[in-house]
């Protein structure tokens, strides 16, 4: 049985909403059901009535700790329970600031990020402040590192929204992303039924941002890093800058690229703009860009010095199988890319770690043909590997394997003719062929596909080897090792657990 005052004991009462909402046509129809709805759950607030949060917790973005039935009490609040990594939680908010630029605490509502962590790494406020800074979020978080709230109202995933009235009433949840017309209705109705009432506070609540007590800084969260063939100049996405930077490798500053405000722009390098680049791919004196928050592929050619958009539609796609023209394919949270090769003619394809659809796509520079694939034209932008589920799924068909959030990608050795990918949220690191799609374990993970959850800082081989949200891998052709960057475990370059040998057979972890 549901406890009461949880997202469980509303469930059965919102379904019934949620039906006649998906038969109402017009909106003045939706509103008033919403409103009827409300009206209805007044009789209902004290057992729906949340329980207060934990005294002691570690709050950010407020001068002093918020209280549901205190300082909080006859505000709308909407609850998001979040974890900083989780790809899903990432698209949510843009919804989320969007409804703070439309209500405000003076209209009566407070957004409140209650951070419910997934690894150990994130229950650490340092961390979680990082996060904080990296994706702009100005309202209120509270660091819930024991799940002790997130227990109590019975929340099963990430993301989930909780909206509650001004009595710390539950009123509605929302589970997972792509909600944005919901939460907008929601939202709006509660603040009108309760203004009505006369229940609402429309003071304003202690805000203060940790964003202004921090100096400014050249590099702000840079994200991914490569090198061109000649080893001359770095390519540094600036993430949280908004901008690429081509760098000699004595730190030397070519260019800068966008920047520093986030936009979708082409053009010449100082009118272009970007939303938090993360992968980057140099050749040929041609970059290109997983500009990551845009859901764009970007090409920068530093001969002519212009910007272009080769892949996406500037908004987050859906679509699970592609095969339109670049620009005319959406596409999801790119987060790295990697040049490779299709029917034989090397550099022809620039693959894509699609953590936002949980998959590997292709983005074809040249007509070519995928492995065991027909012939596709030049700029075609389609799956490759990945079902889109979220799982840690190997298969020998690349189309029923699945990965969960992959945010790194390097070719392998042309003797091996594989890609390794980084799949931060299974922990694992994965390879898939380019001869015939296959996807295989290398390290980390669990055998269990639908296990997330085997992660660890352990030396070992194969699954013996443990890793925690690797973000990164690039594969040395000189001493024939993958590096990875296992995040959450915080190994650097000089720590042997780095450094995973790739034999026959055997994938141990130093």
């Amino acid at each position: 049985m549901a406890a009461p005052g949880s997202v469980l004991s509303l469930s059965a009462v919102q379904s019934s909403l949620e039906l006649a909402l998906g038969e109402a046509g017009i909106r003045e129809d939706r509103e008033r059901l919403v409103l009827d709805y409300l009206g209805n759950l007044s009789t209902r607030a004290g057992e729906l009535t949340v329980p207060e949060l934990a005294a002691g917790l570690e709050w950010l973005n407020t001068e002093c700790p918020l209280s549901l039935h205190g300082n909080l009490h006859g505000k709308v609040v909407v609850l998001d329970f979040f974890t900083y990594c989780c790809i899903n939680c990432i698209h949510l908010l843009p919804d989320l600031h969007a409804l703070e630029n439309k209500y405000s605490d003076t209209d009566g509502l407070v957004i409140i990020g209650v951070h419910s962590a997934k690894f150990p790494n994130e229950k650490v406020l340092d961390n979680i402040k990082s996060a904080v800074l990296r994706y702009n979020i100005t309202h209120p978080v509270v660091n819930d590192a024991d799940a002790t709230f997130w227990q109590e109202l019975e929340i099963t995933c990430w993301p989930t929204l909780v909206i509650l009235g001004p009595q710390g009433n539950l009123l509605f949840s929302l589970i997972g992303e792509g909600h944005k017309d919901k939460l907008f209705l929601f939202t709006a109705m509660a603040i009108k039924f309760y203004k009505d009432r006369g229940e609402l506070n429309l003071e304003r609540i202690p805000v203060k941002l940790y964003k202004d007590s921090l100096p400014p800084s050249l590099l702000l969260f840079p994200g991914k890093v490569t090198v061109d063939v000649s080893g001359d100049r770095l390519v540094v996405a600036d993430t949280g800058n908004h901008r690429i930077l081509i760098v000699k490798k004595n730190g030397h500053i070519l260019h800068i690229v966008g920047g520093p405000e986030s936009g979708w722009k082409d053009g010449s390098f100082s009118e272009s703009s970007f939303n938090s680049p993360q992968g980057v791919a140099i050749k040929d004196n041609v970059i290109y860009v997983a500009d990551m928050e845009n859901h764009l592929i970007r090409k920068i050619d530093l001969d002519t010095r212009r910007v272009s958009t080769v892949a996406g539609v500037g908004t987050q796609g859906t679509d699970k199988d592609g095969g339109a023209q670049g620009t005319e394919q959406p596409i999801s949270s790119p987060w790295d890319v990697t040049f490779g090769a299709s029917d034989g003619i090397q550099q022809s394809v620039l693959w894509i770690a699609m953590a936002g659809t949980h998959q590997v796509w292709a983005l074809l520079l040249e007509e070519g043909k995928l492995p065991k694939g027909s012939p596709l034209p030049k700029g075609s932008c389609i799956r490759f590997a990945g079902s889109g589920n979220e799982e840690n799924r190997n298969n020998s068909y690349p189309h029923k394997a699945a990965f969960a959030q992959p945010s790194g990608l390097t070719m392998g050795s042309e003797s091996w003719n594989c890609l390794f990918v980084a799949d931060s949220e299974s922990s694992s690191i994965r390879s898939v062929s380019l001869q015939d799609g296959a996807v295989k374990h290398v390290v980390g993970g669990e055998r269990d596909p639908m296990n997330l959850f085997a992660f660890g800082d352990i030396d070992g081989i194969g699954i013996n080897a443990k890793l925690q949200h690797p973000l990164g891998v690039a594969w040395s052709p000189h001493t024939n090792l993958l590096y990875v960057a296992d995040s959450y475990n915080h190994k650097s370059q000089e720590t042997p657990s780095w450094l995973i040998s790739y034999l026959p057979e055997t994938f141990p972890i130093w």
